[in-house]
This record gives C-alpha cells, structure tokens and sequence, in this order.
C-alpha cells in the first residue's frame, strides 16, 4: 500500500475583489463606452438588412402577393 498526501492552499488574487473608491468620471465614461458599442451595434444590423434586402424583400414580396391574391379571390 502508498500513501498519497495532498494539499490545499488558497490561491491569492492579485486584484482586490472590491475597488477601493467610486468614480463619476469612470461610470461617465463607461456609459458613453455602453451607447457607443450599443450605436455600432444597430448600424451593423442596419448595413446587414439593407445588403440582404434583394433576398428577404423578394421572399416577403412573393407572401405579401399571395395573401393578398387569396384575399382577392374570397372577396
């Protein structure tokens, strides 16, 4: 039989878990960061739609017709 012995010990963080003080500056700037990415982020959906319009504006069109012709015909 072996004996196997194993232990423990708590790595230390290098940062503080808590920051020291509280700063308007930073929650300022991280705000204006947040509507900056949350800006880009709508202009990247904006660019995507309008490069595939040809493609889900066909689709779209063609359902629209459809619904429409079926109305149409009921009348």
């Amino acid at each position: 039989m072996s004996l196997i012995s194993a232990y423990l010990e708590p790595q230390a963080t290098a940062k503080p878990l808590v920051h020291a003080g509280w700063s308007a500056l930073e929650t300022l700037k991280s705000a204006v960061r947040g509507i900056v990415i949350f800006g880009q982020g709508l202009a990247i959906l904006a660019i995507w739609l309008i490069i595939f319009i040809p493609i889900w504006g066909t689709a779209l069109g063609i359902i629209y017709w459809r619904c429409w012709r079926r109305k149409k015909r009921k009348a």
